[in-house]
C-alpha cells in the first residue's frame, strides 16, 4: 500500500499539470477571440473558420462563441485546481522533505518569480477585453459592465490565488 505522502505528491503534480493546461487553453481561446474578425469588420460578409481535429468549418461567430466559453471555463477550472493544489500543499506540510521536493516540479504556479505567474493569469483577460472593445460589442451600460465582470471574474480570482507561488516560495538570489 502506498504511503499518504507519495499519493499527495502525485496529486500535487497532477494538479500543477492541470493548472498549466487550463492556463494554456484559456490563453489560446483568448488569442483566437482576439484574432477573429468582428461583426463590425465583416459587415454582411460571412467567414468560415476551420477548427482543429478534422471538425467541419463553422461561421466565425460560432467559433468566437465557443472560444469565449472555453476561455471562461478554463479560467474557472484553473481557479478550482489552484485551490485544490493549495489544499494538497497544506496536507504535505506534515512531510517537509516531500513538499520541498514536490515544489521543484517545473510549472508556472510554483515559479517563485511574479512575472510568469501573474502574466499567465493576466494576459487572457487583457486579450478578451481588447477583443470586446475592438468588436464594438461591449457597451458600458449595466448589462455590458456586468458581462465584462463575469468574463473577468475567474481570472481576477486566479491572479489573487497566484499572487504567491503555490507552496509560498519567494524569489531567492538565483531569481527563482
Amino acid at each position: 500500500m502506498a504511503d499518504p505522502g507519495s499519493i499527495l505528491v502525485e496529486n500535487l503534480r497532477e494538479a500543477l499539470r492541470l493548472i498549466q493546461r487550463y492556463l494554456f487553453l484559456g490563453l489560446s481561446a483568448a488569442m483566437l477571440t482576439a484574432v477573429l474578425p468582428s461583426r463590425r469588420e465583416l459587415g454582411d460578409a460571412s467567414v468560415s473558420v476551420t477548427l482543429p481535429g478534422g471538425l467541419p468549418a463553422v461561421p466565425s461567430e460560432l467559433a468566437s462563441a465557443v472560444a469565449i466559453v472555453v476561455y471562461w471555463v478554463s479560467g474557472a477550472l484553473a481557479t478550482f485546481t489552484v485551490a485544490r493544489a493549495k489544499r494538497i500543499v497544506t496536507e504535505l506540510r506534515a512531510y517537509p522533505e516531500l513538499l520541498a521536493a514536490a515544489l521543484t516540479y517545473p510549472s508556472i504556479p510554483t515559479t517563485r518569480v511574479y512575472g510568469p505567474r501573474i502574466g499567465a493569469a493576466l494576459l487572457p483577460p487583457v486579450l478578451m477585453c481588447w477583443a470586446a472593445f475592438r468588436s464594438g460589442d461591449l457597451r458600458l451600460d449595466e448589462g455590458g459592465v456586468g458581462a465584462l465582470v463575469l468574463a473577468l471574474l475567474p481570472y481576477l480570482v486566479l491572479i489573487g490565488q497566484l499572487w504567491r507561488a503555490i507552496g509560498g516560495g519567494v524569489p531567492d538570489y538565483h531569481g527563482d
